[in-house]
């Protein structure tokens, strides 16, 4: 493999495979329809210097999407929000932003352990990050919530059942 086909290869967002598989099965929704819920938040947090209001959570094991307000901040790169999601078992998942079609964030994951524990998780906690000025040059945008602050303060708390 040349280097940028190797870079494609370890780029989730770029992976293809080749190969003559078959795939036959059946489905209608119906099993994962079940599992999707609604939670309205009505719930405004502090983040940073910001503020941004959670107005609803729809919920499945295989993808969550969070509708919020748009974030108030006073447009310092230092109160770009991040978001992420921890269950029961303290398995911590990104959140990405989404501003179309709708302000918030959302995760599509088809990894068995993240769907299980999102399964199997009773309280939801929703927490918002935001870049650490230590660790996160100006003018850049890190992925990994390690570079990030992650204030307790600015969670809340979803009882999924």
């Amino acid at each position: 493999k040349s280097a940028v086909e190797e870079d494609m290869y370890l780029d989730s967002y770029c992976f293809e495979e080749s190969g003559e598989w078959t795939f036959e099965f059946e489905t209608d929704g119906a099993e994962l329809a079940k599992k999707t819920r609604e939670f309205e938040l009505d719930e405004t947090l502090t983040v940073g210097q910001g503020e941004l209001s959670l107005y609803r959570l729809r919920f499945n094991p295989m993808e969550l999407i969070l509708f919020t307000g748009d974030l108030k901040w006073d447009g310092s790169y230092s109160d770009f929000s991040n978001a992420y999601v921890e269950t029961d078992n303290g398995t911590r998942l990104r959140l990405n932003p989404r501003s179309y079609p709708f302000s918030g964030f959302s995760l599509k994951t088809v990894d068995p352990d993240e769907i299980a524990a999102l399964e199997k998780t009773e309280k939801l906690k929703i927490g918002f990050c935001v870049p650490d000025p230590e660790k996160v040059p100006a003018g850049y945008y890190y992925s990994d919530l390690d570079y990030y602050i992650c204030d307790p303060a600015w969670s809340a708390v979803i009882d999924l059942n």
